[in-house]
């Protein structure tokens, strides 16, 4: 299911007001199963920025050799965190009594994304033009995670109307669930 050019446009629009820490941002999401299943079409959006800065520019590029076994591993990776999560994520708003604020979190937190990986690109491109000098840099990246915690947990608060200590506990889970499907795939490929 791809959604159609209007509500890719409506969606991001969304995601930025989220961005803007404006709480308003979560009404341009719906508690209905089908556009959050078409939310999924941000991991297209996604994908050449996530790759690029995963596979082509790794932190330690003399390090690491991009084989074909390093592909397979950032594809399953990639997928393995696309869908873990929000299984995960499902059963837990079932428990809290929030199914139907489910499908609006899962769809902001999904096109969230496209604004998270474009922005780290941006950075990385600025960096690596000369534009930042490396010091400055480094700060700017750490201001840049700060932000997007705090983003990822306004988004868990604002579209599944909890409390601060719960959206925390969405984004400790979200953080938890990644590390473990690198850190299982990383035995996978060794």
């Amino acid at each position: 299911m791809i959604p159609s050019r209007q509500e890719v446009f409506y969606r991001m629009y969304g995601v930025l007001r989220l961005a803007r820490f404006d709480a308003a941002g979560a009404q341009y999401f719906d508690e209905a199963p089908e556009p959050a299943l078409r939310s999924f079409f941000a991991a297209v959006l996604v994908a050449p920025a996530y790759f690029f800065l995963d596979l082509l520019l790794p932190a330690d590029a003399a390090a690491q050799e991009v084989s074909f076994l390093t592909v397979v591993a950032e594809i399953l990776i990639y997928s393995l965190s696309w869908t873990v999560f929000p299984v995960v994520a499902y059963h837990i708003c079932q428990t809290i009594d929030r199914e139907r604020a489910f499908y609006r979190y899962l769809a902001a937190n999904n096109w969230s994304k496209v604004v998270t990986y474009h922005l780290g690109l941006t950075m990385f491109t600025l960096v690596v033009a000369g534009f930042l000098p490396a010091g400055f840099a480094a700060l700017l990246g750490l201001a840049m995670v700060g932000y997007l915690i705090g983003y990822q947990w306004f988004i868990a608060k604002s579209c599944l109307n909890i409390s601060t200590a719960g959206a925390a506990g969405f984004l400790v889970l979200q953080i938890m669930i990644d590390f473990f499907i690198v850190s299982f795939v990383a035995v996978l490929v060794t």
